[in-house]
């Protein structure tokens, strides 16, 4: 994907009417204050999604107010919406921010009506999104969302649907303050955009411009001097923005934030890690330590150690299979199939096809793939049976969750007095995921969270378990539990599996 720099005007613009300067100047001192590196490289991206932050004190909503106003000068009678999920947030946080960088002359507030009009016809609304039914209506040229982890996907994509605002409109804008397109300097042509900023969290935020995104490292430094990074894929682009990138912090922000607070929170608020967040399930988790690249033709122990597969079956969800080898005491998952919606012959096909010269010892299945319908060409047949006869022998999976959940919790865990076999330091889990491979899975462990409503504040963990991306961590779940709660010995030079 190709990422446009540098094509859009700064956000430091002259107003016609009054001389005043709008951007990052300070209003009681006229003082410009920015934008930081960071923020100026989002300002300057020609792209229709845009999503900026990942912590606390990123800077993030004065950027995207600053873009607001950016595009409401640069498009006379443009239209805009800048939304939070519940409108008392908007009121406290986002509004007194707008009309912060906005000079009352520039500007008329109908609080009535949550809207502002800019003295070139421009119309910015401010309103809450937390209703996504509300937002089947209306024509923008662009929307802000702050805070959009806690924003439902439906939401956003009915207000990605209202950005359209055609040129005419914008006339009629202008008009109705009594101008004409001459006295604003209209241009016809608008670019639509929708951009947001977020803490991390999983949802649809972290689905758009985090997940099996491709970093692309830019010319452009960051404010200690190292190359800025962004993240790029299928037409979106994110900027990690942390406190280090906001010169207006107080100095001590970081360094009091990191003392009094927990690791988790620290990762998370301080050092934009998307794989913690509130509620999460696999805590334990830690891309740099579980999260390793592999190959699985050289894993450790792959020629003695026995390998198994586990499959979580979908008919009109996906079907996942996991690869791994078992090398006492670690599991290596290194592979993973993931399709959705394909036919039991497609998925033996392909799945014998990764490996066809693998012995597999087992492969475990969900137990209700083995409920018989007449779906076979010689009487009562299972989806466990098609499998069999296709040539991927099963056994039914295990089916105490609130066990295998807790045993992949163990797995991840560093045990201080294990060596980890791919850095030789003391301090290891039993469970490591292939890097190049298994990225399904990986979203699927990360993003697995506690069901935090009031009734199930009581419920074991294990029982309060929301998984956003069920199939890899159930496929997983059979995996890790068959091989073991199976005995596996060796007898002879071979591996005897007995339950």
């Amino acid at each position: 994907m190709r990422v446009q720099i540098g094509l859009m005007p700064s956000p430091k613009l002259l107003s016609k009417r009054s001389n005043l300067s709008l951007g990052y100047i300070d209003p009681a001192t006229g003082k410009d204050l920015g934008p930081n590196p960071k923020q100026r490289i989002f300002h300057n991206l020609m792209v229709r999604y845009r999503g900026f932050g990942g912590a606390r004190g990123g800077g993030k909503t004065a950027c995207g107010v600053q873009e607001g106003i950016k595009l409401s000068v640069m498009y006379p009678g443009n239209v805009g919406l800048i939304g939070r999920y519940y409108l008392r947030d908007v009121l406290d946080n986002v509004v007194p921010e707008l009309l912060k960088w906005l000079p009352p002359e520039l500007r008329t507030h109908n609080q009535a009506d949550n809207k502002i009009t800019l003295w070139n016809g421009s119309i910015i609304y401010y309103k809450a999104v937390e209703d996504e039914e509300r937002l089947l209506g209306g024509e923008l040229g662009w929307a802000f969302v702050d805070q959009a982890e806690q924003v439902r996907l439906e939401a956003i994509m009915n207000l990605d649907g209202c950005i359209r605002l055609p040129d005419s409109t914008r006339l009629t804008n202008i008009r109705n303050l009594g101008l004409e397109p001459e006295d604003v300097d209209f241009k016809p042509g608008i670019t639509h955009h929708l951009f947001a900023t977020a803490n991390p969290a999983p949802g649809w935020f972290k689905d758009w411009f985090i997940d099996d995104a491709t970093p692309i490292e830019l010319d452009d430094l960051d404010l200690q001097g190292n190359k800025i990074v962004i993240l790029a894929k299928e037409g979106k682009v994110f900027i990690p923005s942390l406190p280090k990138d906001n010169p207006h912090l107080p100095k001590d922000y970081e360094s009091n934030l990191r003392r009094q607070h927990p690791e988790n929170w620290v990762r998370r608020y301080i050092e934009g890690s998307w794989d913690v967040f509130e509620g999460q399930f696999f805590d334990e988790w830690n891309d740099r330590v579980h999260w390793v690249p592999m190959d699985p033709f050289a894993l450790p122990g792959a020629a003695e150690s026995p390998h198994f597969r586990g499959i979580d079956h979908g008919t009109s969800k996906p079907t996942c299979c996991l690869f791994a080898v078992y090398d006492r005491p670690y599991i290596y998952v290194y592979d993973e199939y993931y399709i959705e919606g394909a036919p039991v012959y497609h998925n033996v096909a392909a799945i014998k096809d990764k490996y066809p010269d693998r012995v597999f010892w087992a492969t475990w299945i969900d137990h209700r793939t083995n409920a018989k319908d007449q779906s076979g060409f010689t009487g009562l047949h299972s989806i466990r049976s098609q499998y069999q006869e296709g040539g991927i022998s099963c056994e039914l999976a295990y089916q105490d969750v609130p066990g295998g959940l807790n045993r992949l919790k163990e797995l991840l865990r560093v045990d201080p007095e294990l060596v980890n076999p791919f850095t030789g330091q003391m301090g290891s889990p039993r469970l490591f995921i292939n890097s190049s491979r298994c990225h399904n899975l990986r979203r699927s462990i990360t993003s697995a969270q506690y069901d935090t409503r009031s009734w199930y504040k009581n419920e074991a963990p294990q029982d309060r378990i929301k998984r956003i991306d069920v199939d890899p961590l159930d496929a997983l779940r059979y995996l890790t539990t068959g091989i073991l709660v199976t005995s596996i010995k060796r007898y002879k030079g071979s591996w005897e599996i007995k339950h």
